[in-house]
């Protein structure tokens, strides 16, 4: 059981840096199949919900097809209020990091769906997808807003990329953790860039890697320490 302990430590697999690098990938990847596969709708990124809307209302009017953006914006509140709940509520096991764990139930029912209903931007089950995933990334990202690390970017990359180019020699500034800053940006790209491949041969492939690297991350995220400050 050392041993297994030891090899964790040795591969960073018990450095809490390592799962919120993946939790980084993971939102490129479940936004790729959602924006994709569901109707140019994201289950995460609330400003590009937001910002479809707006643009959608401005150019059709209330008449045009903004349902769907109700929708996950509903739901990922809902996910933001449970989460915000999860991280007040000392009895769960393992306490506040107990939602990591049902993130990734969420995600594998979601995951099931897609297999086995097909669903799409018109169909039910598409519906019911874009709900459970808006869901559970809104206890993500509530659940990260706590366990993050700073100037490490899981969604929200403007402020990270601002903040390298304005921290960079260029700006006579000092590169303050522009490692950190730039791999963050990195992986979202290449793990949108993957997913939206992957969806190519059908959206649960996308998602099934997202399970997958939720699962990887759930150990770090459970059990890892924090990293030293730098």
């Amino acid at each position: 059981m050392q041993f297994l302990k030891n090899f964790a430590l040795r591969v960073g697999l018990l450095d809490k840096a390592t799962g919120v690098y993946l939790i980084t990938s993971l939102s490129g990847l479940v936004d790729a199949a959602c924006f994709i596969g569901l109707g140019h709708v994201f289950a995460e990124m609330m400003t590009g919900n937001l910002l479809m809307l707006g643009f959608s209302i401005g150019v059709h009017g209330l008449t045009s097809n903004i349902d769907r953006y109700f929708l996950v914006i509903s739901f990922y509140v809902v996910g933001v209020i449970a989460g915000s709940r999860m991280l007040k509520n000392k009895t769960l096991w393992k306490q506040e990091r107990f939602g990591f764990l049902v993130e990734w139930t969420l995600l594998c029912a979601g995951t099931i769906l897609a297999f086995t209903m097909q669903p799409d931007a018109t169909n039910v089950a598409g519906y019911v997808l874009l709900a459970l995933l808006a869901f559970g990334m809104g206890i993500l990202n509530t659940l990260i807003r706590v366990h993050g690390l700073p100037d490490m970017a899981t969604n929200a990359l403007t402020g990270t990329f601002t903040a390298l180019v304005a921290d960079s020699t260029a700006a006579a500034g000092n590169n303050h953790n522009w490692v950190r800053r730039l791999s963050s940006i990195a992986i979202f790209l290449a793990s949108a860039a993957l997913g939206a491949a992957l969806t190519t041969y059908g959206i649960q492939w996308t998602l099934i890697l997202a399970c997958l690297v939720l699962g990887i991350a759930l150990v770090p995220l459970l059990f890892g320490q924090d990293p030293a400050a730098k």
